[in-house]
């Protein structure tokens, strides 16, 4: 008998999961999450994480500064490179993926006192914010890399938020599944962002 394994329980998988059954395919559906929908469609299910792992990646975490800020043209169009130097007179830090001494993502911290587009940032509270991986180096765990080092280097919160566009459900999901919950949902002009919560584990 032919089988498929399908990785993740998304609702989208449902069909998929029909057309192989009635084909005489056995349908297997991997998830972290035991309620996943399309599980309830499959021949068979198993609860097992395979959105996130650590990078097996020989990666460094530098950290962005003055003197390297223009780095981010390597990734991204030149604008970016103004709005680095603004956050970085705000106060706020990031830090630089590097693969083989290139750039290959990065992500940012906000503190109370900066601004930002989503929510207010309280006292004690963070905002994990501006994350970009190059899209040949997407799938290799280098975005949870990246927040793992900012919560890591992030001294002054207990509390830590990050922004999620509606219909991301592969973000959304990812982020659920390494520890933070969702708080609120918020409405902008620009679109409809969601806003995840989790609190810093100390070692």
């Amino acid at each position: 008998m032919k089988k498929l394994l399908i990785l993740g329980g998304f609702p989208q998988m449902i069909e998929i999961i029909s057309t192989a059954k009635s084909m005489g395919i056995y349908t297997i559906v991997a998830d972290r999450d035991h309620t996943s929908p399309s599980k309830r469609f499959a021949d068979f299910s198993v609860d097992i994480n395979v959105v996130y792992q650590k990078s097996n990646l020989a990666l460094k975490m530098i950290p962005i500064t003055e003197e390297n800020v223009s780095l981010v043209c390597d990734l991204r169009d030149p604008i970016y490179e103004g709005q680095f130097r603004y956050q970085l007179s705000l106060g706020d830090f990031g830090y630089y993926a590097y693969l083989d001494d290139e750039p290959v993502g990065y992500g940012w911290v906000k503190r109370p006192g900066s601004d930002d587009y989503f929510f207010k940032i309280d006292e004690g509270c963070v905002c994990l914010c501006r994350f970009f991986v190059h899209e040949t180096m997407r799938g290799h765990g280098i975005y949870h890399e990246i927040i793992s080092e900012l919560i890591r280097k992030e001294n002054t919160a207990n509390t830590f938020y990050i922004a999620v566009e509606r219909g991301n459900e592969f973000s959304e999901r990812g982020l659920k599944k390494v520890g933070f919950k969702f708080v609120k949902e918020y409405g902008f002009i620009r679109g409809f962002k969601k806003t995840f919560n989790m609190k810093k584990l100390t070692t």
